[in-house]
């Protein structure tokens, strides 16, 4: 039950809105939903003292009330709340006076219970609309309050006199607790107000958080990027210098091309690192799915860190089954298999090797073994590793210069897929990145598709 309540009272709420206004509409749900019972119980006291046009428009009350949370469900979110506000005033207006018009009910249940449960409509405006929209608020207010001053003067103006059926003690023993439960009702409205401003109020807590963390995110990005840009742009500046004077020998040429080379092709690896690991806090990636071949992934990757492999005299083994696929992004793949072995590049001694493995898993799953024998990392780092605002980065074994962002976007990559990334590493023993995709064969791919992208 509490769960069907909770999925009425968010009709209408959506992330895209301001949280001042979801607040208001979860607001204005819940009201209806809880103004229903006192109303029940009016409903039921028409029936006890036997007034018929009281019972009709009652009803027709309940009916507004339930009909809000559809409105904001709709997205007509003014017209739920002006008829919050003012329908149940009017309706009860209404059959007070349709019952002197024709002479044949008294007014005793406008005249006394649901009068005090008006007074609270005339306060629901300012609470409904908090002077988000003035004149639907205004409106709504005057429009009740001229209800309320109706009940206590205006009915003489049209000649309507507020009278008392004849005593009985069951049918008044009833009315009491009738307006008993109209102000214990109004109570609660109180006591709901306050529990969603509390509620709304940590929500707004929670984001404000999470936009300082960001920010913070943003300006170590920056600092970081502005760094690693400025050590090849300010080396090739250099360059440019020397040779527009003639004071290179081509030995020295050689050497600094070499070395600028690999300094910009850090440079944009780390560029397209963050370029798409921004696309992908922004939801901007799409996932393409395929068959993919492992082992030919692994072996493009290997030709194309072949210098950084060479330098280090490292060994890369691929041991990956040639007939294995996966369904997969095919870009994704490369981008995720090329940053965790160049990672491991980074952080392996010379004459070292990097061996990639597969496993079969339950529910026809592969798990992928990157595994390095370089210098590991202690429980702190490991981590941190992921968490963007705990984000760092350190010096490869060669001092290699690197932004920390490529683990967090082959993360986020993998989990795009529907599949996890896993480390497993310690402290001068090297390291263990494995992560998992789906192996199916090419008459199971559509099936699977939607299985991961569900």
């Amino acid at each position: 039950m509490k769960q069907y309540l909770n999925i009425i009272n968010n009709w209408g709420v959506n992330k895209n809105q301001s949280e001042a206004l979801n607040k208001r509409i979860f607001l204005a749900n819940q009201l209806a939903i809880i103004l229903i019972i006192p109303f029940l119980f009016f409903l039921l006291s028409t029936l006890v003292f036997g007034l018929v046009s009281h019972f009709v428009f009652l009803s027709f009350t309940i009916l507004a009330y339930l009909a809000v949370p559809l409105l904001n469900r709709n997205g007509y979110i003014n017209a739920s709340r002006v008829l919050l506000c003012i329908g149940p005033t009017i309706f009860i207006t209404s059959a007070s006076i349709l019952a002197k018009l024709n002479a044949n009910e008294a007014n005793v249940m406008v005249a006394l219970a649901p009068r005090a449960f008006i007074l609270c409509m005339a306060v629901l405006p300012h609470v409904i609309f908090n002077y988000e929209n003035g004149k639907l608020m205004w409106s709504s207010f005057i429009i009740n309050s001229v209800c309320v001053l109706f009940y206590d003067e205006l009915h003489y103006i049209f000649g309507i006199q507020i009278s008392h059926l004849e005593y009985d003690a069951w049918k008044y023993e009833w009315f009491r607790a009738t307006i008993s439960i109209a102000f214990i009702t109004i109570t609660l409205f109180l006591f709901v107000l306050q529990d969603i401003n509390e509620k709304f109020q940590r929500r707004i807590e929670e984001q404000k958080k999470e936009l300082l963390d960001l920010n913070r995110l943003k300006g170590k990005l920056l600092s970081i990027v502005s760094h690693d840009l400025r050590s090849p742009l300010g080396s090739l500046q250099g360059m440019l210098d020397l040779l527009s004077i003639g004071s290179l020998t081509p030995e020295q040429m050689n050497k600094i091309t070499t070395d600028l080379s690999e300094k910009i092709a850090n440079t944009v690896d780390t560029m397209d690192n963050l370029l798409r690991w921004s696309m992908s806090q922004m939801n901007g990636l799409q996932v393409n799915f395929s068959l993919v071949n492992l082992n030919e992934i692994v072996n493009q990757t290997s030709r194309f860190l072949e210098a950084a492999v060479n330098k280090k005299d490292i060994m890369i083994i691929n041991d990956v089954d040639k007939s294995i696929k996966v369904v997969a992004d095919n870009e994704m793949i490369k981008i995720i298999i090329r940053n965790i072995i160049s990672n491991a590049i980074k952080f392996s001694p010379t004459h070292s090797r990097i061996t990639i493995y597969t496993e079969q898993i339950e529910n026809e799953e592969i798990l992928v073994h990157i595994k390095d024998e370089g210098i590991g990392m202690d429980e702190r780092e490991i981590d941190n590793l992921f968490n963007p605002h705990s984000h760092f980065s350190k010096p490869g074994t060669q001092n290699e210069k690197g932004s920390g962002l490529g683990l967090m976007l082959c993360k986020e990559l993998v989990e795009k897929q529907g599949g996890v990334l896993l480390v497993k590493s310690k402290k001068g023993e090297g390291s263990i990145f494995s992560f998992t995709f789906k192996n199916v064969s090419a008459n199971n791919l559509a099936e699977n598709k939607k299985l991961v992208t569900a």
